[in-house]
């Protein structure tokens, strides 16, 4: 049997106005209209990855009120088992505003809420009760807090199972857990931050270096590209006229994992991030509409 795809992350409740360009400081801009999605990273990570076939368990926080209950119904709908997600009374569900102009460009704020409260030990113990093995693949990404990233990391790989890091956003981790991970996939203005260095590819090399793994640098309209040692393979990708970039990011994230879970080599899998990515634009939010949508 294939592994599952466990997903350490923020759940957050999405509220998304469309306007017609975004503002610029200190000026108001009147949207056309309001809409409540369901959202966090890691939510729509685990969602996109049992959209493409895999087997999914959830590793986050939420607050104890009417929020959360939408955003756990919406992973249930799903397919995803959030039975490691866990209720807080001491903090609110997070909440993202999303702001996005009609040419599909966005602006987000977040209030953390219940991501920013998940402790490193909490999440140690969560995973513990996962089970992990060498088939699973644990996706992690940066909007818990650092110290709560790096013991995900840290424990997954204890465990045995693969690891892979979203570093979004581009924050440093704890001396070592680089080391740890079996794949890195950060966006052009993430490696460029991590590495301190604008040229692209050679930013991913030097991260490469420190990792068990390939870089893979996602890039926009542009596709994907995979840096692993003196190799660099660029995965291009499918023409289209974007109506919302919200969330493709994580539909890439989640499909990569779902495919190598599957078994599929790194260049097959990224090839179908990239195109589901692409088709990840098309709609409004960062997960189709009738995926557990109100």
């Amino acid at each position: 049997m294939a592994g599952r795809v466990v997903v350490v992350g923020s759940i957050n409740a999405d509220w998304i106005v469309e306007v017609p360009r975004l503002p610029a400081g200190g000026q108001t801009v009147v949207g056309d209209r309001v809409e409540r999605r369901h959202g966090g990273k890691g939510a729509n990570q685990a969602v996109a990855a049992t959209l493409a076939g895999a087997r999914v368990k959830m590793v986050g926080a939420v607050g104890d009120d009417e929020l959360a209950t939408g955003e756990l119904a919406a992973l249930a709908a799903a397919g995803v088992d959030h039975g490691c997600v866990l209720r807080l009374a001491d903090a609110p569900t997070g909440v993202a505003m999303i702001t996005v102009d009609r040419a599909g460009e966005n602006q987000i704020t977040v209030a953390r809420g219940a991501n920013a409260v998940l402790s490193a030990d909490q999440v140690v113990d969560l995973l513990r009760a996962c089970e992990l093995s060498d088939r699973d693949l644990v996706l992690v990404s940066n909007e818990l807090e650092a110290e709560t990233v790096s013991a995900a990391i840290v424990a997954a790989d204890r465990a045995g199972a693969r690891v892979m890091l979203n570093p979004a956003p581009a924050r440093p981790l704890a001396a070592g857990v680089y080391a740890r991970l079996s794949l890195l996939t950060p966006n052009e203005p993430e490696v460029q931050a991590l590495a301190g260095m604008t040229d692209v590819v050679a930013a991913a090399r030097s991260l490469a270096a420190g990792t068990r793994g390939p870089v893979i640098v996602t890039r926009g309209a542009a596709g994907a590209s995979i840096v692993d040692g003196d190799a660099v393979i660029h995965v291009p990708a499918p023409a289209c006229t974007p109506v919302d970039t919200v969330g493709a990011g994580d539909v890439f994230n989640g499909v990569l994992a779902a495919r190598l879970v599957a078994g599929e080599g790194i260049r097959e899998a990224t090839t179908q991030a990239v195109t589901r990515a692409s088709e990840a634009t098309r709609w409004v939010g960062a997960r189709p509409p009738q995926i557990g949508e109100p």
